[in-house]
């Protein structure tokens, strides 16, 4: 149920409920969260996808000015 809530959640609202706790970090820290943002802020597709990166990490590199 959590991750139909995180998808609602701008990335900069994931990475604060992040700093929570340990709970909440380990659930928006998961590959599927992050992999669900970069395909809908990203247009990135994710089926089959395995990308060198996380996908955190790729939401990142591509986000960060």
């Amino acid at each position: 149920m959590w991750f139909l809530i995180f998808d609602f959640l701008n990335p900069s609202s994931l990475i604060w409920l992040s700093l929570v706790n340990r709970a909440f970090h380990r659930l928006v820290m998961e590959r599927c969260v992050w992999m669900i943002a970069c395909h809908r802020d990203l247009k990135v597709p994710y089926h089959d996808a395995k990308p060198r990166f996380p996908w955190r990490n790729l939401y990142e590199a591509v986000t960060s000015k």
